[in-house]
């Protein structure tokens, strides 16, 4: 199965050299802004990948990439961009919100090598979701409901609920603000199935 892979950018030049590329190795898909590109992900359409400028009119590529987090999660979010920024990309990657952030120009090699190990995040994805909806226990249940909260927390969340390991130590307190160093904590003592059942985020996003 060819995987799709969408490519945004305001520069018809850079679209027209990304089809020639990989013409044949993907099945692409390429919009000029990202009204337009979001404006596939309502319609229903999915891609395992989208490649994103950055610096683009009305809607910027940070825009874009917030929302096709909210509506299609599962799709891999990688930046394209000739206009670099250090502290913008340590903050996008610290945060999740992009897979990789990738400096124009380019060489086509190696935006294919990340193409494809996004395309694998992505089918990995597909897989924990599809074996997340058979559960063989509660327990079962609850821990990937635990796992879901855990990895959709960004930094400025609030702890609802003092969080406590299974021998009802309090990890973190009720009110705490999440930085990204809490962030690594809880979802490194979630891998070692140390979190209990209480588990309540308030999203300040």
């Amino acid at each position: 199965m060819v995987s799709r892979v969408l490519f945004v950018d305001d520069e018809q030049n850079v679209l027209s050299a990304l089809r020639r590329t990989f013409h044949g190795e993907f099945e692409l898909e390429t919009a000029e802004n990202a009204v337009e590109a979001m404006r596939l992900f309502l319609d229903g359409e999915r891609f395992a990948v989208m490649v994103t400028d950055m610096d683009m009119p009305a809607v910027n590529g940070l825009q874009l990439l917030e929302q096709v987090r909210k509506h299609s999660p599962r799709t891999c979010r990688i930046v394209l961009t000739g206009k670099p920024n250090a502290d913008a990309a340590t903050q996008l990657l610290s945060d999740g919100l992009v897979f990789r952030y990738l400096l124009k120009p380019c060489t086509p090699a190696k935006l294919r090598d990340i193409i494809r190990e996004g395309i694998v995040s992505y089918e990995q994805a597909n897989r924990r979701n599809n074996n997340a909806r058979h559960f063989d226990t509660p327990a079962a249940e609850s821990r990937h409901a635990r796992q879901t909260q855990v990895y959709r927390l960004r930094n400025g969340d609030e702890v609802a609920a003092s969080v406590l390991d299974r021998d009802g130590r309090v990890l973190v307190t009720s009110g705490t603000v999440l930085d990204q160093d809490l962030l690594s904590k809880l979802r490194k003592l979630l891998e070692e199935g140390r979190i209990g059942e209480n588990l309540t985020i308030y999203s300040t996003h």
